[in-house]
């Protein structure tokens, strides 16, 4: 199995907008819907709400639709739910809360 990129990460924090502004300032560019993006590589970064600051999701890119059946059959082994649909599989950490999601995506 082939992942190649980090595509994107949602963060959430309790106070969106001095957020927003931070990373305005780092040198992100707000491209709307909270999301922020790269000069190099798009949308790479989502602001939303949330009581505490935490990972709310991470996107990974993967090489093939092969690769997402066989990262689901390693998720199934272990117990963890997933869902395959469309170019993309997710699943859910119960721990965390936080939802990962592998997609197919250009290298």
């Amino acid at each position: 199995m082939a992942l190649h990129r980090l595509t994107s990460i949602t963060m959430g924090v309790p106070n969106t907008a001095e957020t927003a502004v931070y990373y305005t300032d780092f040198g992100l560019t707000p491209d709307g819907d909270g999301w922020f993006t790269t000069r190099d590589a798009g949308r790479q970064l989502r602001i939303v709400h949330a009581p505490t600051r935490r990972l709310v999701e991470v996107r990974i890119g993967v090489d093939t639709p092969d690769d997402l059946a066989a990262a689901a059959s390693r998720l199934k082994r272990l117990g963890i739910e997933s869902t395959l649909d469309a170019g993309m599989l997710t699943a859910y950490d119960q721990a965390t809360a936080v939802r990962a999601v592998l997609e197919v995506t250009p290298a």
